[in-house]
């Protein structure tokens, strides 16, 4: 035990320090924006409230009614915060689906209810990969704007395959923007986005499609309605 915690001091002592070198270097103000992945499922299973257990006059067990495909159906959250409050309402909010679960048509309807700062990204898969995380990039850059020249912009992740790969380092050189990486098995303590965000940030949605669903006409959601319910819990 003593060592292994050791071993997390030595790591996390490091990591401030890289990131204490990296700000020295360099006169500009710092922007220091946390970027990270959270899966969010459309039909949330097994908590309280979602079906009655006991049902006297029905010879059949209760059952939570729902296709596979929403049980196993999942959206990515690419999630991101910074340092500086006033900044943080141009940061990009990415939700990205697969084409079956994001179709066209869904896309259209839900434009006219998105925030400027949420963007939905319909793809051949819900998962991030370097060729995404290169765009997310290009949209971070886009909507920061002028903070890009007048600040040094440093981007916090994690050692996930998708955030370290050459393009993607290529392609933050390239827009002016340092990345930071959180040591692998830290993420946990020194994340911004997983030591403060996303418990919070899972409980609130839970809290929402509990209440659309017992509202919803036969206790079922629409993708167009589950996406109306997230945006209300969405960062920052």
């Amino acid at each position: 035990m003593g060592s292994t915690f050791e071993a997390f001091c030595v790591q996390a002592v490091a990591y401030f320090r890289w990131v204490n070198a990296a700000q020295a270097a360099t006169d500009k103000e710092p922007l220091i924006i946390n970027m990270d992945e959270v899966s969010l499922c459309y039909h949330i299973t097994g908590i309280v409230g979602t079906v009655l257990r006991t049902q006297p006059h029905l010879a059949t067990s209760p059952k939570d009614k729902s296709r596979l495909s929403d049980r196993r159906g999942n959206i990515t959250y690419m999630a991101s915060i910074c340092n500086d409050v006033t900044v943080n309402q141009k940061l990009p909010q990415v939700l990205l689906g697969n084409c079956r679960r994001f179709a066209v048509r869904l896309i259209k309807e839900a434009t006219g209810h998105l925030p400027n700062n949420i963007v939905l990204w319909r793809e051949k898969s819900a998962w991030n990969n370097h060729r995404l995380m290169q765009r997310f990039i290009s949209l971070l850059c886009r909507c920061l704007g002028e903070d890009v020249v007048e600040r040094a912009v440093y981007l916090v992740v994690d050692m996930a395959p998708c955030h370290i790969h050459p393009e993607v380092w290529a392609t933050a050189m390239k827009k002016n923007i340092r990345l930071i990486l959180v040591p692998a098995g830290l993420t946990g303590s020194l994340q911004p986005l997983d030591t403060h965000v996303f418990r919070l940030f899972r409980a609130k949605i839970q809290e929402l499609w509990l209440d659309y669903k017992a509202k919803a006409e036969k206790g079922q959601l629409l993708v167009l309605d589950w996406l109306k319910l997230s945006l209300p819990a969405s960062l920052p």
